[in-house]
């Protein structure tokens, strides 16, 4: 499993943004949000 996100570069400066879903309602109270993770695929 990973967490899908995006890497974007400008110039000198790069950002990560993660990917998120909606949290598990048996995780609600630690944040609002949960990263979206991906199964790899076998090569």
């Amino acid at each position: 499993m990973e967490i899908q996100g995006l890497l974007a570069e400008r110039g000198d400066e790069m950002r990560v943004y993660v990917v998120a879903i909606n949290t598990p309602p048996e995780y609600v109270w630690i944040h609002d949000r949960w990263p979206r993770l991906v199964r790899l695929k076998d090569k």
